[in-house]
């Protein structure tokens, strides 16, 4: 087989089962890092206000539209913010420590799964479970999956 470089590929796993058990195993350290305490850490000053936004009856909408008043002049594009509360709205999850993490906790773990399917068509599924573990492990990866954003 032939990468889009042109580059022989690395041959594949022993097996199929054997590709996506590194798989899981990768995914399952990404979770473990990622959701470990996640609701126990603090928050810095602009994670304070994302979960103050959180905790008001707010519509992803009303945080769309209303985001320099919301948020201050110098305030970001609040995407984020407002995935975040959608999030918390649709599944009438409380606005914890916990739950306003988690949905950049459950992207960053699908970052992941991506890296995983990214390197398996560039180079083969060896250098997809590589890139899986690199991302898997990286301390900067996992700082933000687990902030507040």
């Amino acid at each position: 087989m032939v990468s889009i470089f042109g580059r022989k590929q690395s041959p594949p796993l022993r097996s199929t089962v054997g590709f996506w058990v590194c798989v899981a195993a990768v995914l399952a350290v990404a979770a473990v890092f990622r959701l470990y305490a996640l609701g126990e850490s603090s928050y810095r000053a602009d994670t304070i206000t994302f979960y103050d936004i959180c905790q008001r009856p707010l519509s992803f909408w009303t945080i769309m539209i209303h985001w320099i008043e919301l948020l201050g002049r110098t305030a970001q594009f609040p995407f984020p913010l407002a995935f975040t509360k959608a999030c918390l709205n649709i599944t009438h999850l409380p606005a914890t420590f916990f739950y306003v993490r988690l949905p950049s906790a459950l992207l960053g773990i699908a970052t992941v799964a991506a890296f995983i399917a990214a390197g398996a068509g560039l180079a083969g599924k060896r250098f997809g479970v590589f890139c899986g573990c690199l991302m898997a492990l990286s301390p900067f990866h996992i700082q933000l999956a687990r902030e507040a954003y």
